[in-house]
């Protein structure tokens, strides 16, 4: 699918919604309007609707249709938004990310990881993990301030090669006042897709995925 074709369609839904809610907001009017009639039809003559009684309520319904609109306007600013980031989404796919997340594929013996830390650590060590949650593989580190690059060759500790999927990195680290750091880790992978239904734009990496807002490199 197209950027453009993604486009036409959510334009077309949402011009559909827009004519939705503004025949609701007419048809809101009239129903005001028939019971504002019919109350001054049936009112008791020796003690008329006042003037400022009846301005009153005019000038609430114009407060309650103002903040109807406010509200569509809002949605629609929020509808805008939410297409432009669908529309800048899809042309993620094909291209190769780096984003926040501790988990990675395992592929060809090879399984890689981005290790930030913002001070020095004296002590570093990490945990790998499968994807049932068993741990697999520990060793010490030796990661410094700023990026470090974590390669695993998909071996256990025992040297017995792993299969290759999902396998999720934790990293330990104190530093010299023995005071527990928490560093930044971070995977890369092919943005093979998007998915927009829930709160936040999501990028499929072929089996796992990660968020766009977590996304902090982004290669052809």
């Amino acid at each position: 699918m197209t950027i453009a074709s993604v486009s036409a369609e959510l334009s077309a839904q949402n011009a559909g919604n827009t004519a939705v809610k503004q025949k609701t907001i007419a048809d809101n009017f009239d129903i005001f309007l028939k019971l504002l009639t019919t109350q001054l039809k049936n009112q008791n003559p020796l003690e008329p609707l006042k003037t400022s009684e009846f301005t009153q309520q005019m000038v609430q319904f114009t407060q309650v249709e103002q903040q109807v609109k406010a509200n569509t306007n809002l949605e629609e600013l929020a509808r805008l938004f939410s297409q432009q980031t669908m529309t800048s989404s899809v042309g993620y796919i094909g291209k190769t990310v780096t984003a926040e997340g501790s988990t990675t594929n395992l592929q060809n013996d090879k399984a890689t990881w981005d290790v930030e830390f913002d001070q020095a650590p004296a002590d570093s060590s990490i945990i790998i993990s499968n994807s049932a949650g068993r741990v697999v593989y520990a060793t010490k580190t030796d990661f410094r301030i700023g990026n470090n690059n974590f390669t695993w060759d998909g071996k256990d500790n025992s040297g017995q090669s792993l299969p290759n999927g999902l396998y999720t990195i934790k990293v330990n680290a104190t530093n010299d006042s023995e005071e527990a750091l928490t560093p930044n880790t971070m995977v890369s992978g092919v943005v093979t897709g998007v998915d927009m239904t829930g709160s936040s734009s999501v990028l499929n990496l072929g089996d796992r995925s990660v968020k766009l807002e977590n996304v902090r490199k982004i290669e052809a």
